[in-house]
């Protein structure tokens, strides 16, 4: 489907809820009411397909449109698409079995590169010894890897959080700053402007480098050598980083800090104290309004929770007066559905409505640092599992996060004990 069909059909799937919607409100047998309440239930897991699939062309386009500022010229497309071809031959046949030319495209790669290094071509020649052991994915994976980060969780949007990348994984310090209780004031003429100053205090915060791994995948030779199958980087990416990307969500999302990453439950602060088994529209103003002002209305503020809290709001009305939704579906194509206004992330890390649980965040998430030491790697054992006749891969990453300020820019709903 084009980008265009599939807001059509996601016009039509929001209308014909809406519809069911008000049946299910008139209904008197409560078999029939079931019933429809299972298809509005159905319709609704289609319509966030069709919003996944809408999130991954934009963003697929994006890229794209990114990638033809950087490669510009029929010379660097030939360039990464060597890369390209040099890398899927190194993971169906080996390093031994490439070509001297292949060889030295790959040690191009061998530096560990960030996103971003990679798409400016950055390469530094080393060794073409299989010794090594581990190779960076070049830049046209890398954007399908990019892309497929979406599906994970809301910590790995980085059109909100804060991701920090560097080329290296030693500590780094970050400086950290709560100035918002200070203003400016009147000075009147001839006055010592340091007669009232107020000081700032700067704090730091460590972002580390753990070491995340997919775990090891084994495939078989055939398919690895099996030449009709074109598709191998989409295959690649759907293998080993669906594993990746889901656990360091959950790190982001629940990591305690103690030789690990800090997670966003652990390091926001509580706005608001909700009832045990259920969510109002009052919590969730409470909560919005718990923000600072100066971190509510950034770009980058919004709620995140997971789908089933997200479908418990979605039957909320605005009031008992007023009996429409709370949830505010997007009418404008590249816009994001809305709750009160702002944008929501879905993070099904996040925790469920159950007493004493902290079941929706809302604030400024570029305040969430999310720090990558290096690029990803991926490394292929022959050996390993040769009894089988299967080769096993494994991708690695280093990775921390930290919550950057220290003046609650993010806020929860915690829910009541009974």
């Amino acid at each position: 489907m084009t980008l265009k069909q599939l807001y059509e059909e996601r016009g039509k799937l929001l209308s014909q809820m809406k519809d069911l919607g008000k049946q299910i409100e008139e209904a008197d047998d409560p078999v029939v009411a079931k019933e429809k309440q299972e298809q509005f239930k159905k319709w609704d897991e289609e319509r966030e397909a069709v919003i996944g699939r809408i999130a991954i062309v934009e963003k697929a386009q994006k890229l794209e449109a990114e990638t033809a500022k950087v490669i510009n010229t029929p010379e660097k497309q030939d360039v990464e698409e060597k890369k390209k071809e040099a890398f899927v031959d190194f993971c169906r046949n080996g390093y031994e079995g490439l070509t001297p030319e292949k060889k030295a495209t790959m040690s191009s790669m061998e530096y560990r590169l960030s996103p971003q290094e990679a798409a400016q071509e950055r390469t530094t020649a080393q060794s073409t010894t299989a010794g090594k052991g581990g190779y960076t994915i070049p830049t046209l994976v890398m954007n399908d890897i990019m892309t497929a980060q979406l599906y994970f969780g809301g910590m790995l949007d980085d059109k909100y959080t804060n991701w920090i990348r560097t080329p290296h994984g030693e500590p780094i310090t970050v400086p950290t700053n709560d100035d918002t209780g200070n203003s400016g004031y009147l000075l009147t003429e001839a006055t010592d402007a340091e007669t009232s100053a107020t000081d700032t205090d700067i704090a730091t915060k460590t972002l580390n480098a753990y070491k995340y791994t997919s775990g090891l995948v084994r495939v078989s030779y055939e398919l690895l050598q099996d030449t009709a199958y074109s598709n191998f980087t989409g295959w690649f990416v759907d293998l080993l980083m669906t594993r990746l990307f889901r656990g360091i969500n959950t790190a982001f999302t629940t990591g305690t800090g103690s030789s690990q990453p800090q997670g966003i439950d652990g390091a926001a602060t509580k706005g608001e104290d909700g009832a045990a088994r259920s969510i109002t529209r009052t919590d969730i103003l409470n909560l919005l309004h718990s923000v600072d002002r100066a971190y509510r209305f950034a770009p980058s503020s919004a709620f995140m929770l997971n789908d089933d809290t997200l479908l418990a709001i979605k039957a909320l009305t605005i009031g008992s007066a007023d009996d429409r939704p709370l949830w505010q579906p997007s009418i404008r194509e590249g816009e994001p559905d809305k709750l009160e206004g702002r944008p929501y992330l879905v993070n099904n890390d996040v925790s469920d409505i159950f007493p004493t649980y902290k079941p929706v965040f809302f604030g400024d998430w570029k305040k969430f640092g999310i720090r990558q030491a290096g690029g990803l790697r991926v490394k292929r054992f022959d050996e390993l599992f040769g009894a089988t006749d299967q080769v096993a891969f494994v991708v690695l990453g280093r990775y921390d996060s930290e919550l950057l300020a220290g003046d609650a820019p993010i806020k929860f709903i915690r829910c009541g004990v009974t």
